[in-house]
């Protein structure tokens, strides 16, 4: 096995993985007031269909059939090939194909709006609106693909900021005046304000050339991955269009709550797989398949099950004292918030599998599994509210939808490895206890209530878990699941700050 080509690459990933998840943290933060401020200013109804409306910019961000995630994994490979006609043409083909893609839906919506006689004027504009930011968003998103293939996560970092600042400052008075409108409109325009940053940076601007070949590559590499990525969505997305049919845009937005916090929590996994990802890529030649998957799988999977008892714990506990006091309003959503929380655990845990499946191309195999797992949360779904059980045993039903895809994405990959991976029984069993015993504690905890006022219940229920999470940090650290590379970078960070 041949060593890595660059020295300092683990303290790089480093770097970018938490300048990444630090502007993301930073983002999701700001989003969260902002999503905060939404159900307080929207009606559950209004929020409901909000959350549906914006499932549609999520679909229209994949109608690059692939070409953009091709983009993604092509330009790390042209770069090291020093190929730069190919990147700009890469660069160029992709913007194209993307757009006319995106315009293409925005005409649909647009004209349904438009000619459909019977909808509602609020529905109407709620479509043009979302069809406004599924175009901007395209500009945005094929720039920062582009900065992500370039490693250059400090300026997608920088995006995350300000377009989380716009988004607070345009959306509040905007829902103040305009309610649904205005939540809509403060999407277009904070995508406008990141878009116009980026040409003022000259991250964003024409791209020239338009190459048939190299987007039947692109399309041929991340076509696989993108419905990867599409039957992810669908299991995470489903549940809003069967609530919605079933139970109507109220108990929708009851249960939005819950989709929107669940989203925030899924940020610092999928900045590492950002980053990971384009690492993994980097290094194809420079480790055996088994080894591969050690590192850029089988270890960040690990290192995520720690991560996430800090990430899921505090949430869990305090959203019936936070709904209760702040929006009782959507006191009927907490009970499917808290499910859908823990149930992001396994989702979290299975997203470094994704960059293995697409280098050894067995994201097709993995389809069946997501297929599965999809038709079993709409099955079980359906059944649930049919007989009346429920926004809970939806959100219940998408927890064991992505324990199906964890389990059977890891034992797939496992399956098709020349030989087990070091230290391959140890982890499944971390896996497998972490969230078991996290579980159990959060149960016993929460059933705590013994001086009558929830804040300092809340209090008392949150320092128990801090003994908790202490101790699983010693553990992690005990074990070597924390890098010693990401100690010296955090302590460099810490007292090189105090310096300052």
């Amino acid at each position: 096995m041949k060593a890595p080509r660059n020295p300092d690459a683990g303290e790089e990933t480093l770097t970018n993985i938490l300048w990444f998840a630090s502007s993301n943290f930073f983002r999701q933060l700001l989003g969260a007031v902002t999503a905060f401020l939404r159900p307080l200013l929207l009606s559950p109804e209004q929020f409901g269909l909000f959350s549906l409306l914006r499932t549609l910019p999520l679909y229209a961000q994949r109608l690059h059939f692939g070409a953009r995630s091709g983009l993604r994994y092509l330009m790390p490979l042209y770069e090291s090939q020093r190929q730069t006609r190919a990147v700009a043409d890469l660069k160029g083909t992709v913007l194209k194909a993307a757009l006319a893609m995106n315009s293409l839906m925005a005409a649909v919506l647009i004209g349904v709006a438009a000619f459909a006689t019977d909808m509602a004027i609020e529905l109407r504009v709620s479509l043009v609106l979302t069809a406004a930011f599924a175009l901007i968003a395209c500009f945005v998103d094929h720039y920062t693909a582009e900065l992500k293939g370039e490693q250059r996560f400090k300026l997608v970092g920088l995006s995350n900021y300000l377009g989380a600042i716009a988004l607070l400052l345009v959306s509040l008075p905007l829902m103040l005046w305009h309610g649904l409108y205005g939540a809509l409109a403060g999407q277009v325009i904070a995508a406008g304000v990141v878009l116009g940053w980026m040409i003022r940076r000259q991250i964003a601007g024409t791209r020239s050339g338009f190459d048939w070949v190299l987007l039947k590559t692109a399309v041929s590499l991340g076509l696989p991955t993108l419905l990867f990525d599409v039957a992810l969505m669908l299991i995470r997305t489903a549940d809003r269009f069967l609530i919605s049919y079933h139970s109507g845009f109220d108990a929708l937005g009851y249960y939005a709550l819950g989709t929107m916090i669940a989203g925030y929590l899924l940020n610092i996994p999928g900045a590492t797989r950002e980053v990971m990802e384009g690492r993994l890529f980097g290094e194809l030649d420079s480790h055996s398949q088994t080894e591969a998957f050690r590192r850029f799988a089988q270890q960040p999977m690990v290192s995520m099950s720690f991560t996430m008892p800090w990430i899921i714990g505090p949430l869990y506990l305090a959203l019936p004292v936070v709904i209760g006091q702040f929006l009782p309003t959507y006191d009927p959503g907490i009970v499917a918030a808290q499910w859908l929380c823990l149930g992001t655990w396994f989702l979290a845990v299975s997203y470094p599998i994704r960059g293995v499946l697409v280098a050894n191309r067995w994201q097709m195999a993995a389809l069946v599994i997501l297929g599965m797992a999809l038709c079993l949360h709409i099955g079980l779904s359906w059944w649930w509210l049919s007989n009346g059980l429920g926004i809970e045993m939806v959100a219940v039903s998408t927890s064991i939808a992505f324990l199906v895809v964890l389990a059977g994405t890891w034992s797939m990959t496992l399956l098709r490895l020349a030989e087990p991976p070091a230290g391959l029984w140890r982890d499944i069993l971390l896996m497998t206890g972490l969230p078991l015993t996290t579980l159990a504690i959060l149960w016993f905890i929460a059933e705590i209530r013994i001086t009558g006022s929830p804040w300092l219940d809340l209090l008392i229920q949150w320092l128990m878990l801090g003994i908790y999470l202490v101790l699983t940090g010693l553990m992690a650290f005990w074990l070597g699941v924390i890098p010693p590379a990401l100690i010296r970078k955090l302590a460099k960070i810490r007292f090189g700050a105090g310096a300052r």
